[in-house]
Parts: C-alpha cells; sequence; structure tokens
C-alpha cells in the first residue's frame, strides 16, 4: 500500500518539488478510515472515479461553456461529493467554490475556480491510479 508520502513524492509537479512540504493530492489514511479500512473497496471507488471523472469535468466545462448556472452547480456539487471520498481536500474546496460561485451567479469566478479544479482533478487521478 502507498503511504501519503509515496503518494506525494510521486504526484509533485517540479514547481511543487521545491516547496518545503508536500501535500498529497488525498489523505489516503482518512479515505481508508472513510470505507472501514477496506482497502479492496477504496480501490473500487477509485477505479468507478477514474472511469467517469473525466466526463464529470467535460460536464462543467460545457455548463461553463452554456452559462448554465444550474448545471453548473449540480456538476460541481456531483464532483464534489466523488472527491470527498478520498478526503481530496483541495479538489473538494475548489468544487465546492464552484458550486457556490455558480449558485450566486458569479460565472467568472467559476470559470477561474474551473482552471485550478482541472490540476487538482488531474493530479487526484494520478495518485488513484497508484493505488489501484
Amino acid at each position: 500500500m502507498n503511504t501519503e508520502s509515496e503518494i506525494c513524492s510521486t504526484t509533485e509537479s517540479a514547481d511543487a518539488a521545491a516547496a518545503s512540504s508536500c501535500s498529497a493530492p488525498f489523505a489516503i489514511d482518512e479515505a481508508l478510515n472513510r470505507v472501514a479500512g477496506d482497502m479492496d473497496l477504496l480501490k473500487e471507488i477509485a477505479a468507478l472515479f477514474l472511469s467517469g471523472c473525466n466526463q464529470s469535468l467535460a460536464d462543467i466545462g460545457k455548463a461553463l461553456t452554456d452559462g448554465d448556472m444550474n448545471k453548473l452547480a449540480s456538476s460541481a456539487h456531483s464532483l464534489k461529493g466523488s472527491v470527498g471520498n478520498f478526503a481530496a481536500e483541495r479538489a473538494f474546496l475548489t468544487a465546492q467554490s464552484i458550486e457556490h460561485s455558480a449558485r450566486d451567479g458569479d460565472l467568472e469566478g467559476s470559470r477561474q475556480a474551473f482552471a485550478t479544479l482541472s490540476l487538482e482533478i488531474e493530479s487526484l487521478k494520478t495518485a488513484l491510479e497508484k493505488i489501484i
């Protein structure tokens, strides 16, 4: 099983590697706690997430393009729940930011957060691929 430090060291970018500390894309110990320590179940949930996360991002992107704030809020809320399974705090908070911005009618705020969310999801995908 990969530890958080192993996940961290394999997913850092060159810029992030220069930082003094690493924050893994998700907290594996907390994620395991959320599934009662069942690593097989965590792997199954990770595989399901990996199979659908690109579509989730595409749904958010389309809602942004269309200016559909209801779909944007709904899609961000769904992705937030998915990343919450892994205690992926940065991705969770960014999806939550998009959801709130959409509910407030702030399309530009949602667009800005979407760029960050895309990077966070890519980082999370890389980390999850290492555990399945």
